[in-house]
């Protein structure tokens, strides 16, 4: 009995063992080239349509706790404080003063933080008296007491003359003496607005941040729900509205595309009502289920995902998917990282992730920026029109404001690479892809991690099989769970840093994303199995687990460890020395168990008539659903669809499983 795993045929293109495979220029990557050339089953194959509706296709993460992520409410908890008071963001010298604070109205004065410069309450102002005279004093706290709340749009100008040394005095007291105003210099004067007026959301915002209580966690944790779009788009259209930045998002992972996947997200310092306030503007996506946490997300702060994927117009008898599934809970699969991981755009991720780990800025700016067709006459059939024209626009001119005005707005990441090129210099490469999250610059070199493992993984199932671990293999013989919130990489901005994002967030948020991103949140213990060992079959195949390369793993003593260095050489990459100057590009490297085994498998097979009929039921789909009807299983169709027929025409698998990260 052959267990080395059948070998996938595509299209009649095979591979000769050792190739590595080139990307493809100008199309999406296909399975066999990015590494996925096996398969473990042997039972009889069958054919049906995956994907044909985007709701044929669903994810929910599952947490670092084993919780799976659902979108279960869009409103504001009642326990859940959502607004920054003034008592609890502000000093005061004892909880009655806070609560006396606390229960005036929403009109009431705004009193300064005890500094240096001033006492805290609006009837000593010894500071300002100090610098403007006891006149201008009186006039503000008039201003303060009654005339802001009665013209809420008119500001108070303090004429301090050309002196710009007291102009600078004062707006510091402003600053530091009062929450809920701003201040700037016009025509020598110093003009203060109650920020909350202001009509720009960066300016709110940054008032938001001013405000915050003390005694709140800084990041919001919040589920994302969406249809048919990718991750970036999504909360690009997020921070759009917020008048953030996308910067300002951590999720654990991106989801698919074409299908529905809820998952956390963490952002800095949003109050769960503004957010839960845009979903009736939100097309293709809701936000909910908020929560204030120390800790934000970041990349691989997850333990897999719940799928339920419907096959539809399967072509078999219902014995042979009966056996497929049973095979597929005793045997499992070979633990591949799938097509999404490598993009599905004309260059795959991991070309871009193996430019930033050769240091060559150039090429991943061109990348993301010119032409990828095999010569100008031969264009991308993933390129629009639009998305042509625009490159081929470039790549004639260099004109970065010309190229920004062509750009469709949806292409979120290469507009920020063309900022980063206008503000610092067309040839400046390394701060303009520095522009992008390091979230999704930590995405293109795992990608390119991935795309070794599943080389790899295919060579070592067909050189030395499936059926238990031989001499050499890797094997994890514990695991130990690391902690999140012990991570540096998600323990906030100092105290520094937070005020430094009153007026820019990318300080304090470049301290919780732009540490050592961790892969993985389970670190395991190896063993390199002996002679012996594997004589005596001393290891389940479950054990067998390859490295993603980096500088703090070991790799396997036979043939397969060999070719690692071989595959990272012919890259231009020193396995010897994967340290790289960009911090961020240093990556330790973790471990992936070859074979995966789907948990919690559940499934139905179903008939059906028209190929737009739901079969299974999406978060949205389960909100929906009358009180009297609460049927909250994924493999339950939606209540208002037309429900299973023993007599449709199709037939259709439907498919309930959790996979491992």
């Amino acid at each position: 009995d052959d267990n080395r795993g059948g070998d996938r045929d595509h299209k009649g293109k095979g591979r000769d063992r050792g190739e590595i495979y080139q990307a493809p220029q100008g199309r999406p990557v296909e399975e066999q080239e990015v590494g996925i050339t096996r398969f473990l089953s042997k039972v009889e194959p069958f054919t049906g349509i995956l994907k044909q509706r985007f709701s044929d296709f669903i994810v929910n993460e599952i947490d670092i706790n084993g919780n799976v992520v659902h979108l279960s409410q869009m409103t504001v908890d009642p326990a859940l404080n959502t607004q920054p008071s003034s008592s609890s963001s502000s000093s005061s010298s004892s909880s009655s003063s806070s609560s006396s604070s606390s229960s005036s109205s929403a009109s009431s004065v705004l009193a300064p933080s005890p500094s240096p410069e001033s006492d805290s309450t609006l009837d000593g102002m010894v500071g300002l008296e100090a610098l403007v005279g006891k006149d201008m004093t009186d006039k503000f706290r008039e201003y303060m007491q009654n005339e802001r709340d009665a013209n809420p749009t008119q500001g108070f100008s303090f004429a301090v003359d050309s002196d710009k040394d007291k102009r600078t005095a004062l707006h510091k007291y402003l600053k530091t003496g009062f929450v809920g105003l701003i201040s700037e210099t016009k025509d020598g004067s110093v003009y203060v607005l109650p920020a909350n007026k202001t009509k720009d959301p960066r300016t709110r915002q940054a008032n938001d941040r001013r405000d915050w209580p003390t005694d709140r966690p800084k990041f919001l944790s919040f589920v994302l729900y969406k249809e048919n779009r990718e991750t970036m788009d999504a909360l690009s259209l997020l921070a759009k509205f917020l008048g953030s930045r996308v910067s300002s998002f951590t999720f654990a992972g991106t989801k698919d595309k074409r299908g529905v996947t809820t998952q956390r997200v963490t952002t800095y310092k949003q109050t769960a009502e503004r957010l839960l306030a845009l979903n009736p503007k939100l097309f293709g996506l809701k936000v909910g289920d908020c929560v204030y946490t120390e800790n934000a997300l970041t990349i691989g702060n997850l333990t897999g995902n719940r799928f339920v994927i419907t096959i539809r117009d399967v072509k078999a008898d219902d014995a042979i998917l009966v056996a497929a599934v049973e095979q597929l809970k005793m045997t499992g699969f070979i633990n591949y990282f799938g097509l999404q991981r490598f993009g599905t755009g004309s260059v795959p991720t991991f070309m871009l992730g193996l430019a930033l780990l050769q240091s060559n800025w150039e090429k991943a700016v061109g990348l993301m920026l010119l032409p990828q067709d095999q010569n100008d006459t031969t264009p991308s059939p993933t390129d629009t029109k639009s998305i042509r024209d625009w490159r081929q626009y470039y790549k004639a001119t260099k004109d970065i404001y010309g190229t920004l005005d062509r750009l469709p707005k949806y292409l979120h990441a290469e507009r920020m690479v063309l900022h980063g090129l206008r503000t610092s210099g067309g040839t400046a490469y390394l701060n303009a892809i520095s522009q992008l999250p390091i979230t999704m610059r930590m995405l293109y070199v795992h990608s390119f991690q991935s795309y070794v493992w599943n080389v790899l993984a295919s060579e070592r199932i067909e050189r030395y099989g499936h059926d238990h671990a031989v001499e050499g293999d890797l094997v994890a013989v514990d695991a130990e769970h690391i902690d999140p919130s012990s991570s540096s990489s998600s323990a906030g901005p100092t105290a520094e840093e937070d005020d430094k994002t009153d007026d820019n967030d990318e300080a304090a948020l470049a301290a919780v994303t732009e540490e050592d991103v961790p892969q993985e949140f389970f670190k395991y213990r190896v063993h390199v199995v002996t002679a012996e060992e594997a004589a005596a079959n001393a290891f389940p195949f479950d054990q067998v687990v390859l490295p993603l390369p980096g500088w703090d793993v070991q790799y396997p003593t036979h043939e397969i460890g060999g070719r690692y260095r071989e595959i990272l050489t012919s890259f231009g990459l020193d396995i010897d020395n994967m340290r790289h100057k960009q911090r961020e590009y240093a990556l330790p490297g973790s471990y992936r168990k070859l074979i995966a085994r789907a948990k919690n498998v559940e499934y139905a097979i179903k008939r059906y008539d028209d190929f737009q009929q739901p079969l299974s039921q999406t978060d949205m789909d389960i909100l929906s659903r009358p009180e009297t009807n609460p049927d909250a299983s994924p493999l339950a169709a939606p209540h208002n669809a037309p429900q299973d027929t023993s007599t449709g025409k199709f037939k259709a698998l439907v498919l309930q499983f959790d996979l491992p990260s």
